[in-house]
């Protein structure tokens, strides 16, 4: 949640904010003169602040007992200097400060972390996206005890999010992973996802769209998603396969053995070539026959 104080107010009460674990962003507006006692103090969520150089005074605690991972001061180093800061706090003072002339200058705010082993995972707060990255499965998870979110370390973001990147190398998304993300509006998978497991994407009433990589024949034929996961089965899905190499005959951006066994089946009329967005005419003579799976063997063996 992010936390915009109007304008017209000049001074924020003792702790006003206090506790307030939700807070993930605050704007101080221009024209606020003083943060009181206690006012954002134990706000463990709290990683972003946005201050205008009219704040003459920070009192007592006013910002202590979270980790702020971006300060952004719409004023000049001088002027910061000019603030009566009282004690304790230093999780304002201690972290990275950014002196900004405008607020289009203020740094997206990013929140990231592990899931698994090789997969990491970040939050663009400002962008309301969620990117996973790596290679493999990204997990599977639980309800929270309040059972309204994953137990995914992006589950608490659930209600900011409109879009989900899951980046090439991610081979399964597991159980639960996106559960109740109910702003979700798109999202984007590669070619490389396997398999989207039991309730992945339940509960994600609004969305409209699913951006792949792959083509719709590797879809139906690589990807296995679970039938609980109705609204992306709904989606609108976009293809958008790249231009393919010769021999990637199933459009996975890879020559290996499965393009062969694919055009072996196509000369012995188990499948039809229309149905793979790559050509099995390796030869370019207007036939798939043998010599299309020779040239295509030596292909995948390196041999020219």
């Amino acid at each position: 949640m992010e936390i915009a104080i109007p304008k017209n107010v000049t001074q924020i009460g003792e702790s006003a904010f206090k506790y307030c674990d939700s807070i993930l962003s605050v704007t101080l507006p221009e024209g606020l003169k003083e943060v009181k006692t206690g006012t954002f103090a134990s706000c463990a969520s709290l990683k972003r602040v946005i201050m205008y150089p009219s704040v003459e005074k920070i009192g007592y605690s006013a910002f202590v007992g979270f980790n702020l991972r971006n300060f952004s001061y719409l004023g000049t180093e001088e002027q910061w200097n000019s603030i009566v800061i009282e004690a304790k706090n230093y999780d304002l003072t201690d972290a990275p400060r950014n002196y900004c002339a405008a607020i289009s200058e203020v740094e997206p705010l990013i929140i990231y972390g592990f899931a698994g082993e090789s997969v990491d995972w970040a939050l663009n707060y400002d962008a309301k996206e969620i990117t996973l990255s790596g290679e493999g499965s990204a997990g599977e998870y639980e309800f929270r005890p309040n059972g309204l979110e994953s137990s995914a370390k992006w589950g608490k973001y659930s209600v900011i999010t409109e879009t989900v990147v899951v980046e090439e190398g991610i081979t399964d998304l597991g159980v639960l992973s996106f559960y109740n993300f109910a702003s979700l509006k798109e999202v984007r998978l590669p070619a490389s996802l396997e398999s989207i497991g039991l309730n992945v994407f339940l509960g994600c009433t609004a969305l409209s769209d699913v951006y792949y990589t792959g083509s719709e024949t590797v879809r139906d034929n690589v990807l296995t998603i679970d039938q609980t996961n109705e609204s992306v089965l709904n989606a609108q899905w976009h293809y958008s396969v790249s231009s393919l190499k010769a021999g990637d005959i199933n459009g996975d951006e890879k020559v290996n053995a499965m393009d062969v066994a694919i055009i072996k089946r196509i000369i012995v009329n188990k499948v039809s070539s229309d149905d793979f967005p790559g050509t099995a005419d390796m030869n370019s003579d207007g036939k798939i026959n043998a010599m299309d799976v020779l040239l295509l063997k030596k292909l995948v063996l390196g041999i020219s």
